[in-house]
């Protein structure tokens, strides 16, 4: 038989902080017409993947899938 290990002191770990994500709102994605019984979409759609919506920033529009980016036009 071999050696016997030795033991050092117990290490504690720190527990990983969970980050919160944010809650998705969905009423902002979509607007309803109750009286027509219609839906629409707010937000414009990704030209290249036709799947996602695209997010809005500052002075771009972008999409988190395939990196598609518009630009706005600065206000003079």
């Amino acid at each position: 038989m071999g050696k016997k290990r030795k033991k050092g002191p117990s290490k504690t770990k720190e527990k990983k902080v969970k980050r919160k994500r944010p809650v998705i709102k969905l009423y902002q994605f979509y607007k309803a017409d109750y009286k027509k019984n219609t839906v629409e979409r707010t937000k414009k759609f990704c030209p290249r993947c036709e799947s996602n919506f695209l997010a809005q920033h500052s002075n771009r529009i972008s999409c988190g899938q395939c990196g598609y980016t518009e630009y706005l036009k600065a206000a003079a």
